[in-house]
């Protein structure tokens, strides 16, 4: 399943009327109002057009790399992050990943809503999200 495969599924399963997690629950929400007016795959391509480019490159696991934790301490050492894509690794630098929207970074790394709550089943979903909600307050209110 590719990306936008898996966008479509999380913007399904977050806006259906019968999930008790979703963000859709009445008819006045936008949600409720997007989803009345474009299709799931408008909405998720829209939203793939508008990411910026946040300066991800693909990462080749060498041989000297063959410990994981050596890898992303390499990279941090360089001022880059290491993260999971659905290509494999990928690094970013650090500074570029701070320069874009909330929502982008917290995409990058797997810690937007949309993302957490697909892993109900996995209680590390919790601290996930707390942890979304502390960045998104923290640069918010770093923002304004």
């Amino acid at each position: 399943m590719d990306l936008k495969d898996e966008l479509i599924k999380a913007f399904d399963w977050l806006t259906d009327k019968n999930n008790p997690f979703a963000i859709c629950y009445g008819s006045d929400t936008r949600f409720a109002t997007i989803k009345k007016d474009f299709t799931t795959e408008q909405v998720v391509d829209k939203y793939l057009s508008s990411l910026p480019d946040s300066g991800v490159e693909k990462v080749p696991i060498t041989k000297e790399h063959k410990d994981l934790k050596k890898l992303v301490l390499d990279e941090y050492k360089k001022g880059n992050i290491v993260v999971i894509t659905f290509e494999g690794l990928a690094t970013m630098p650090l500074k570029e990943c701070l320069k874009q929207p909330i929502e982008g970074l917290l995409y990058d790394i797997n810690r937007d809503t949309g993302t957490i709550l697909t892993f109900l089943d996995d209680p590390k979903w919790i601290n996930d999200y707390a942890l979304t909600r502390i960045v998104i307050e923290l640069i918010g209110s770093n923002q304004g």
